[in-house]
């Protein structure tokens, strides 16, 4: 292949990839740029570290990156050629390094030359600017995914005015924590619980948190024999999957969900519960929340990551799509050492979802248990609120080490709940709108799947499916029932409307 434009179309025609993107650093590359390619057609600047180490690195590290009087036409230069070669976005990582430039000072050729200082404040301020003046000429903007930020967590990067806190209503995409590491499961924990904390504090800026990528690929990510697998505890025979473990996460976020795996390998027992299908593309949809989610005080007991058995770290997730009123609550099991979780579904649970202000009237709620596939309800109304079926075994979650458990909310009306796509990690994710009147509910949904409605009595079977009746299964349950139905290509429009008598 001659150059990288060969490879995009090739990718693009032969894997049907429809947005091909290049990871970079902030200074162009590890270590900046080498002066002597670069020093004739871009002014360069050498910059000396201070005591915070990034990749290689120690104390006063020198190396050399475009002058800020230049960085603009550097990475538009760069971005011009990546666009030319068909490549539409960037991943933009190293960050960091900006945080810990000791000095910087004007590179010359000679011993004899007078280096004269850099202001940093104002080469950090030009570099940021610079990526995204570069985005937004040759990828039409840097925000939404075109760029993708990464190890800027610092309030330097997230509280100035280029892309967090004060970037206006431009929402950009950062990497929410440290990396994902596919091989060293003693970082799987963590990475859940810094993404859960982060995310709280990130969302509320202009920021889209991006969980970074996971690997789910079956029989625990198995990787190239070279590659030795670094852990202290092993998932034991109980786990429902590491890939599971981390893509049933991405289902909680609102930013990317990239995947990391060899070719051919992905296991599509856990893709299909994260992804859909739109009914007009063949492209697939992530069917995540519609906003960040969010942990609670209860994140604070400094026992959430011990060892031995204890509790789960609580995730929250509230939806916003039209007539829609519920949510998510996912426990997951962060301790270490093969630390095991037992805990159980609670009022302050369900509460934490549906309140949204302390004048929230709460009214009855169905709750679906993704790893239990059983219905439950919350009734707020009654003098002394409930969740039915109350027995403490319904309740209770038990999460081995690398597991989690989810379960979804959604409030009753006129008897009936809709649920969204079932055998999805999110099923409200699947849903576009919901609306009732007296007799019947209307569903719009976006992707493929096993839909469910929760009925408090046993409703008559009319439903109808873009028009056209449809059978649906009937499932007894202690606290009512479900009604089923699977939605495939059958269909071209995913519209249900399920009709009933009160």
């Amino acid at each position: 292949m001659k150059d990288l434009g060969v490879l995009v179309t090739k990718v693009k025609t032969d894997h049907q990839i429809s947005s091909v993107g290049v990871w970079h650093t902030i200074g162009a590359y590890w270590h900046g740029v080498e002066p002597a390619k670069f020093k004739d057609n871009y002014k360069l600047v050498k910059i000396t570290k201070d005591d915070y180490p990034g990749p290689w690195e120690t104390k006063g590290y020198t190396y050399y990156i475009p002058h800020p009087s230049d960085v603009g036409r550097f990475f538009s230069d760069y971005y011009a050629k990546l666009a030319s070669f068909g490549i539409s976005h960037t991943k933009c990582d190293n960050m960091a390094s900006l945080d810990s430039i000791a000095s910087a000072s004007t590179f010359t050729t000679s011993s004899q030359d007078i280096e004269e200082s850099v202001d940093v404040p104002s080469l950090r301020v030009a570099y940021k600017n610079a990526v995204k003046a570069a985005a937004l000429k040759h990828f039409g903007g840097a925000d939404k995914g075109k760029v993708i930020w990464c190890m800027e967590m610092s309030p330097r990067v997230l509280l100035g005015r280029e892309i967090g806190f004060h970037s206006g209503g431009t929402r950009y995409v950062c990497r929410n924590s440290d990396d994902y590491f596919p091989t060293t499961l003693d970082q799987y924990p963590n990475h859940i619980f810094s993404n859960a904390i982060n995310a709280t504090f990130t969302s509320r800026l202009n920021v889209i948190p991006d969980f970074d990528m996971v690997s789910v690929m079956p029989n625990t990510h198995r990787r190239p024999t070279h590659v030795q697998f670094q852990f202290q505890s092993k998932p034991d025979s109980t786990t429902q999957g590491l890939g599971a473990y981390h893509a049933a996460f991405r289902a909680f976020g609102a930013g990317p969900v990239t995947i990391t795996d060899s070719a051919s390998r992905t296991d599509t027992g856990v893709t299909n519960k994260l992804l859909g299908k739109a009914p007009e593309s063949n492209h697939s949809i992530a069917l995540q929340a519609r906003s960040s989610p969010w942990v609670s005080e209860a994140v604070f007991d400094t026992n959430l990551l011990g060892s031995g058995t204890g509790r789960a770290l609580r995730i929250f997730s509230r939806d916003s799509a039209p007539g829609v009123h519920g949510g998510m609550v996912g426990y997951w099991n962060v301790r270490k050492d093969n630390g095991k979780v037992e805990d159980s579904i609670s009022l302050d649970d369900i509460r934490e979802v549906v309140a949204v202000s302390p004048y929230t009237k709460l009214g009855k709620y169905a709750i679906w248990s993704h790893t239990k596939s059983k219905l439950f309800v919350a009734d707020f109304t009654a003098s002394t609120p409930s969740i039915s079926p109350s027995t403490t075994s319904d309740l209770s979650i038990s999460l081995a080490p690398f597991s989690f458990e989810i379960v979804t909310i959604s409030a009753i009306d006129n008897g009936i709940a809709a649920l969204g796509l079932i055998d999805k990690y999110n099923p409200l994710g699947g849903i576009i709108s919901h609306h009732w009147e007296e007799n019947f509910h209307q569903l719009e949904m976006k992707s493929f799947g096993r839909v469910g409605f929760f009925a408090d009595a046993m409703p008559p079977p009319f439903v109808e499916v873009g028009g056209r009746f449809v059978q649906c299964e009937l499932i007894a349950e202690d606290s009512g029932y479900l009604l089923a139905l699977d939605l495939d290509e059958t269909y071209e429009d995913l519209t249900i409307t399920l009709y009933h008598r009160r």
